[in-house]
């Protein structure tokens, strides 16, 4: 085989793995394209290695003809820059060593989930997002706040940086909820006394749906039916159960304030950007919520925020885009 076409077989991975879905992506170096993502649930693999092997197998099935990537990066939701990284909404660990030994020894690189999602923004288009009420943003800033409720909360800040952008990746979901009117106060009050401690995790995301839902339950003292995250956003958008649609008004009030603080925090006059599995499988249930006001509802600084625009992500290899951008790769 000629080192021509050799070349065209040489490929770099990109991976962006959450608690839920698990995907890979394939960047062929002649062609310079991703190629569609392989998704794999998490729920079906005992660690990450065994994701690993299947999506090699994979690959082999494809008929790329090098067995292992040139590089690597994996975008994972979790702390990044300890020794053995742990996933906080599952069971699965690893060490860089670990996974650069299973691809044959090469370079790879390890990112946060939503410094993905981050990099990932300056390469969206209008296509790529939902944009909440467009009569309202017209700021024209260069910074930028991205938060996604999923199976846990991700949140990033990107800040314009002589001409360039910087990330800023944290843990910004583990913060502690702060309640504003007594159906939350009473809310927090039901999560401090189940888990310790209420932590905006523990209402914005699937879990914190189902958080919510049962603390309200718990408050009108009355028998409801044991439902999931996707059966409650789908009975209040359906409009076919009242408790639910107020479970799911509750979580975007809450989801709107959040967003508000940090838009403050990160001076995010360029936008707002909602990533994750949830809000764009409810656009409707948001528009019609609190959330826009509740996002404005800062006293003295409701005008500055009022001109943020808020886009809702619907591109969902967003995180793939980003691992991208950390191998500097050309991006279609």
């Amino acid at each position: 085989m000629s080192s021509a076409n050799r070349l065209t077989k040489e490929w770099n991975l990109l991976a962006d793995i959450g608690g839920t879905h698990a995907r890979f992506a394939i960047e062929c170096l002649e062609r310079k394209i991703i190629h569609d993502a392989l998704i794999y649930s998490v729920s079906q693999y005992g660690s990450l290695d065994d994701v690993i092997d299947t999506f090699l197998y994979d690959v082999e099935i494809l008929g790329l003809w090098h067995p292992y990537p040139t590089r690597a990066c994996f975008a994972v939701a979790g702390v990044v820059d300890n020794p053995v990284i742990r996933f906080t909404n599952s069971a699965w660990q690893f060490t860089k060593s670990q996974i650069s030994e299973k691809l044959g020894g090469i370079s790879i690189e390890i990112i946060n989930d939503f410094e993905g999602v981050a990099r990932a923004i300056p390469h969206l288009s209008t296509a790529d997002w939902y944009e909440l009420d467009i009569s309202k943003g017209k700021s024209s800033g260069q910074n930028f706040a991205i938060l996604g409720p999923g199976t846990g909360l991700g949140v990033a800040g990107l800040i314009s940086c002589k001409g360039d952008y910087r990330v800023i990746s944290g843990e910004g979901g583990h913060a502690d909820f702060a309640p504003i009117n007594d159906k939350e106060f009473r809310v927090f009050k039901y999560l401090e006394n189940r888990f310790g401690r209420a932590s905006l995790e523990r209402l914005l995301s699937g879990e914190g749906i189902v958080n919510i839902y049962s603390a309200l339950a718990e408050e009108i003292k009355t028998s409801v039916r044991t439902l999931d995250e996707v059966a409650i956003g789908k009975a209040a958008d359906s409009g076919e159960d009242e408790f639910c649609l107020e479970v799911m008004n509750l979580f975007f009030s809450i989801l709107g304030s959040t967003a508000g603080n940090l838009a403050l925090t990160f001076g995010a006059r360029g936008g707002v950007y909602i990533a994750g599995g949830i809000v764009p499988r409810y656009i409707t249930l948001l528009e019609k919520s609190t959330f826009r006001s509740r996002f404005e509802d800062k006293g003295r600084y409701q005008a500055y925020l009022k001109e943020i625009p808020i886009r809702i992500i619907t591109r969902s290899d967003a995180g793939l885009i980003g691992a991208a951008d950390k191998l500097d790769l050309p991006i279609r």
